[in-house]
């Protein structure tokens, strides 16, 4: 929750540092290097580090996002992530975001919720009387959430964008509410393709990295 607390303080102060700069002559213009009001796509990777287990979760992610007005983007998201330890977890989930940001050109504070769905599958695998047996199990939940962040154009080329988010899903005793929190860098080779990295902070100590390719078409 200090995390929260945290970037919703930078969020706010910056809008109002960021309202009293674009109210000068000379406002901090849009350098390009950011992503909120462009149409874009990523591809990437992420690995997760389980806190004191011996689990690593590998996650294959792609996201497209279409700005549809004004100040308003919807973004599709779908990762493939797997699991290996006493068990294999295999797991498909696609989100639909809607974000809302304020533009001051460089910098740009912003909103977002979310709607999805996760398709998960469990194997486990266990020896009973010298014999090897396989248990297969599915989980399926409808999901939600919101975050919050901040996106800042360091240069015509780089771009770092920080959030935390809240997800959870409608299941009656759900066991995946979660506070994570996240900043992501971009660096642009072209105006349309950049390489980004991700470092992630999960609630209960785990953290997580990423990387990736952004296309602005």
């Amino acid at each position: 929750m200090k995390l929260v607390g945290a970037l919703l303080a930078l969020t706010v102060t910056g809008s109002m540092f960021a309202q009293t700069t674009t109210s000068a002559s000379n406002p901090t213009p849009d350098l390009g290097a950011g992503v909120l009001g462009h149409r874009y796509a990523d591809l990437g990777f992420q690995y997760t580090d389980v806190n004191h287990t011996p689990w690593d979760v590998w996650a294959l992610t792609g996201m497209i996002n279409n700005p549809v007005t004004k100040n308003i983007d919807v973004s599709l998201d779908y990762s493939y992530s797997w699991l290996k330890g006493w068990s294999a977890n295999h797991d498909n989930a696609v989100d639909v975001n809607g974000i809302y940001y304020l533009d001051y050109g460089a910098f740009k504070p912003f909103a977002a919720v979310s709607l999805g769905y996760e398709w998960t599958r469990y194997s486990s695998y266990y020896n009973y009387n010298e014999e090897s047996y396989v248990s297969n199990s599915s989980d399926n939940r409808a999901t939600f959430g919101g975050r919050i962040g901040v996106e800042y154009q360091v240069t015509p080329q780089i771009s770092v964008t920080g959030q935390v988010e809240y997800a959870s899903d409608f299941k009656r005793n759900n066991d995946s509410t979660s506070w994570d929190g996240d900043v992501t860098g971009r660096y642009w080779f072209t105006k349309q393709i950049a390489v980004y990295a991700t470092i992630a902070w999960l609630e209960y100590g785990d953290w997580g990295y990423g990387a990736g390719v952004s296309y602005k078409f």
